[in-house]
């Protein structure tokens, strides 16, 4: 969203930034059922940005020379991104069961890798 800076040694307006990323991806996924309707899942796959804009950040300011600005980012965006993901589930009744899951995946931008870790309870209707 935009905002702006009036604190510091000069005032400037930042311009909302939108970045648009099309990306295919692939994953296997290997499923164990155990005992009565529980179940363990290893994935491993693969996430490919096809299309990836540049972030760009525009805006204006009260620096003299830069009264409008336009400054793309210098990051360099990881375009192939692997990642490995394992869930276990259970049912809890006939219509609902809870899941817990972790994974690890190549980040976007940089080298330290994300990780993901989530819990859900999910009803059937």
């Amino acid at each position: 969203d935009a905002y702006e800076e009036t604190q510091g040694d000069f005032t400037a307006s930042y311009d909302r930034m939108e970045v648009t990323t099309t990306t295919a991806s692939a994953e296997v996924i290997a499923v164990k059922r155990i005992g009565n309707g529980s179940k363990l899942s290893f994935g491993a796959g693969l996430d490919y940005d096809l299309d990836a804009e540049r972030a760009r950040l525009e805006g204006t300011s009260t620096v003299p020379g830069l009264e409008t600005f336009s400054a793309g980012s210098s990051l360099d965006r990881n375009d192939l991104r692997p990642f490995v993901a394992a869930a276990y589930s259970f049912k809890v009744t006939d219509s609902s069961w809870f899941t817990t899951s972790t994974g690890v995946q190549s980040p976007v931008f940089g080298s330290s890798p994300r990780i993901d870790a989530g819990l859900r309870y999910c009803v059937r209707f």
